[in-house]
């Protein structure tokens, strides 16, 4: 879906992608051109107008993985994180002159993949060791260089972070931001290596907004839910 956003927002057209799969993350480039997942297996390109443009295959080997972030870099490549059962996949297009997409590499990473984002020739990933809300799992940021190579990019550091996460930005400047939700499983303390970076962590909720009275209209978690039975 397209919307004008000049007053009232208005329709201005809506398409579904070619396999009819779940359109779990999309990304829009300068020209107004999107990139929308289109079930696990393929990527999507339509031009600002909506019409389709281009089709980028996605080769997983891993079962069960689930397609969770693509973003864009400022010439041109296109990334796309995968999340599996223990691991996670990022793949690298880059366009061609004839308009069409190949890939470039693929990346394994050491984690259940949950988000990533670019900044400076720089791949931020975000990785959970197990499995949501699981007990004495960790959760860490790794940071890969040489995105703009025809090989997979190196690791350049790594930082360990309160579990779970769920997404991260950067900054120009390399200061980065993540999310990681309240966790019954983690207190605040994330650590004593302050060597290289500053941190700070609270297990926050909603209720600590401002004028949250006001605000919120409802609030559900189930982060506390300690037993499961069958209804």
């Amino acid at each position: 879906l397209k919307y004008s956003l000049l007053g009232t927002p208005t329709q201005e057209w809506a398409v579904t992608t070619p396999a009819l799969g779940t359109a779990s993350a999309i990304a829009v480039d300068s020209n107004g051109s999107i990139f929308a997942f289109d079930g696990n297996t393929s990527i999507v390109k339509y031009n600002s107008d909506g019409t389709k443009v281009a089709t980028l295959a996605v080769a997983v080997t891993v079962g069960d993985t689930k397609a969770r972030r693509v973003i864009l870099d400022e010439f041109g490549g296109v990334y796309a994180g995968f999340a599996g059962f223990d691991t996670g996949l990022v793949f690298k297009w880059r366009e061609e002159e004839d308009g069409t997409y190949s890939q470039r590499w693929t990346l394994e990473v050491p984690g259940i993949f949950r988000d990533m984002n670019i900044q400076n020739d720089l791949l931020y990933v975000l990785l959970d060791a197990g499995a949501y809300l699981t007990l004495d799992v960790g959760s860490r940021i790794i940071v890969y260089g040489g995105l703009l190579g025809e090989y997979a990019p190196t690791p350049v550091w790594d930082k360990e972070l309160p579990h779970p996460l769920h997404a991260v930005d950067v900054l120009s400047s390399g200061t980065v931001f993540f999310a990681s939700g309240p966790s019954p499983t983690r207190g605040v303390d994330i650590g004593s290596d302050t060597s290289t970076y500053a941190d700070s962590a609270v297990d926050w909720t909603p209720m600590r907004l401002t004028n949250i009275a006001d605000r919120l209209h409802y609030w559900l978690d189930a982060s506390y839910i300690t037993e499961i039975t069958n209804l």
